[in-house]
């Protein structure tokens, strides 16, 4: 399975000012699709992200703790991370299958939006195979996306400076860092140190530049 890490990204100027695209992206220099500008409408004000197949009827369906069954309209596919979760109930300690569990609950709570449940279940299993494994960049980073979704803002900080610490070319690691500083904890200096350094090390790179462009937006309106 493919997994990235790059956390949330606030992308695109829209009709002169920044209205973006807040990514749930997964590193290792792939990236899946950025929000839809109704999850994007949905992020900034705290409401449910609805899931790329949602329908206004279906948004909101589920109770809290709830995922809907496999494939109907509006509905998100648990297969995936039915059948992870049937293969740990055989081999409880396997790291690889706990790792597994995580990222399936990773990616469908990143298509419900706010689902505390499946991203508290993400971030215990992250942490059980950190305890078993030596960490990564990758995996650190999706425990810091598990952090920021549950409002643990200086458990996702510190959780992506190690992530950097480990890997200092791993640039989402930074990136994440600003989304953290300046739209969660409203640490603008320290945010913009740091993104000061990413413009300097990655010039042409888009996604930072549309950071920056969000960030002075933010910033401005404070």
């Amino acid at each position: 399975m493919n997994k990235d890490n790059l956390l949330f990204t606030l992308l695109g100027l829209v009709l002169g000012f920044v209205t973006g695209w807040l990514m749930f992206e997964k590193i290792a220099l792939r990236q899946p699709p950025r929000l839809t500008q109704d999850q994007l409408a949905a992020v900034m004000s705290g409401a449910p992200i609805p899931g790329p197949d949602s329908t206004p009827s279906a948004q909101g369906a589920a109770p809290q703790g709830a995922m809907p069954g496999p494939a109907g309209p509006g509905q998100i596919d648990t297969s995936k991370l039915d059948e992870a979760q049937a293969k740990l109930q055989q081999h409880p300690e396997d790291p690889e299958l706990i790792l597994d569990v995580a990222n399936e609950s990773f990616d469908i709570a990143s298509k419900a939006g706010k689902a505390p449940f499946v991203w508290q279940q993400a971030r215990d299993h992250y942490l059980k195979y950190l305890s078993l494994k030596e960490p990564t960049p990758d995996v650190l980073s999706d425990l810091g996306v598990t952090y920021r979704e549950l409002g643990q803002f200086d458990d996702a900080l510190k959780t992506f400076q190690q992530a950097e610490k480990m890997a200092p070319e791993h640039w989402q690691s930074k990136y994440n860092q600003v989304i953290v500083l300046a739209f969660d904890l409203q640490q603008y200096d320290k945010a913009q140190t740091i993104l000061d350094d990413l413009q300097k090390e990655h010039p042409d790179n888009q996604d930072i530049r549309q950071l920056a462009a969000a960030v002075a937006q933010r910033r401005s309106a404070a």
